[in-house]
């Protein structure tokens, strides 16, 4: 990174509960392995993290302004019903297990993937706003597959990265999900992308080849 420029994490939560104390509001920090490894580079970048709050539905403004002051964070808006579709339906009844080749478990419904696109759309005009030239952006894992592409079309310059913290599955297991190529071209929007294991990054190029007829180069 420049000396200026800033790193913008996102991740489908925030590392921070928002905690009701009486009439106002706390923060707290949530243990994780994300957040453990991502702090320390934050704080070095003087960046922000954006996320869901874990509060459904309009955070109140105070709380929102303490998130930021006290720990650098900036809140996605869900709605209940579209966090529910988004979370429980699409990531947990759809992603999860076909990712993890559970493909007997997997639960597909038309309204549970609009509501993915929606959250990843909230998430995008988040990053959107905060975006400053210069900065750089880290999106986290399988909730957010369709934000590099829309990042790119809103920010064509922008530095983007993308890291999965799960398993990409074999190309016939991924071509079972419908619309997957959608998510494959998602992914295609950011200008790095980075898997646990070398056959999870192989699984990927053979779906873009499976999928899209793409072929791909690996930078070792």
């Amino acid at each position: 990174m420049t000396e200026h420029s800033r790193l913008i994490v996102v991740s489908n939560r925030l590392p921070v509960a928002l905690v009701p104390a009486g009439t106002d509001w706390k923060t707290e920090r949530t243990a994780g392995g994300l957040a453990t490894a991502m702090d320390p580079i934050l704080k070095r970048a003087g960046g922000v993290w954006i996320g869901w709050s874990g509060i459904p539905g309009e955070v109140p403004a105070e709380a929102l302004e303490l998130l930021r002051q006290e720990q650098a964070c900036l809140a996605v808006n869900l709605p209940a019903d579209l966090q529910e579709r988004f979370y429980e339906g699409y990531t947990n009844q759809a992603l999860w297990p076909l990712f993890h080749s559970f493909t007997s478990k997997l639960q597909f419904t038309s309204e549970n993937w609009e509501a993915y696109i929606e959250a990843n759309r909230r998430f995008c005009a988040a990053v959107v706003e905060e975006f400053q030239a210069g900065d750089r952006i880290w999106v986290h894992d399988y909730h957010l597959l369709l934000l590099p592409q829309m990042l790119r079309e809103k920010l064509p310059e922008a530095a983007i990265g993308f890291f999965l913290h799960i398993p990409f599955p074999a190309s016939d297991i991924f071509a079972i999900l419908p619309r997957g190529e959608e998510l494959l071209v998602g992914l295609l929007g950011a200008d790095l992308l980075a898997f646990h294991t070398h056959l999870h990054l192989q699984h990927f190029r053979q779906s873009l080849r499976r999928l899209l007829g793409n072929e791909s180069a690996v930078d070792r």
